[in-house]
């Protein structure tokens, strides 16, 4: 049986800023700090069905979502990019989202609330 994990998924792409990053939509300003997450996975929610340990999945694959941060702290994320297609990594990342919260400011001060965030999540087969 095959594991799937997260890539760094707790530290380098939570802390990493958008910097730079454009949003696939335009109705709210792109955070361009590093955010703070109150509250994050500590595991892998499981697939449903048998996706969790086909034999035939990709050994890497890299989900971008475009979030919109709630006054929460919630994110509302649709995927932006999913490499390689086809293969439900991106709505495995969609349910990892739901358990993600960030802080009200970045740790630049900047607020989050009503403001965009993309969040990679590197995905690899082992």
């Amino acid at each position: 049986m095959r594991a799937i994990a997260l890539v760094a998924l707790l530290t380098a792409v939570l802390t990493a800023s958008a910097a730079g990053q454009e949003s696939a939509s335009n109705e709210a300003p792109l955070i361009t700090g590093t955010p703070e997450w109150i509250e994050r996975p500590t595991t892998i929610p499981h697939p449903p069905g048998n996706w969790w340990t086909r034999t035939d999945l990709p050994k890497e694959a890299l989900v971008v979502l475009d979030c919109l941060v709630a006054p929460n702290g919630r994110l509302d994320c649709s995927i932006q990019s999913e490499e390689p297609p086809g293969w439900d990594f991106g709505q495995q990342a969609l349910r990892l989202a739901r358990d993600l919260r960030m802080a009200p400011t970045t740790r630049e001060g900047e607020p989050t609330a009503n403001r965009r965030h993309i969040l990679r999540i590197p995905f690899r087969t082992e």
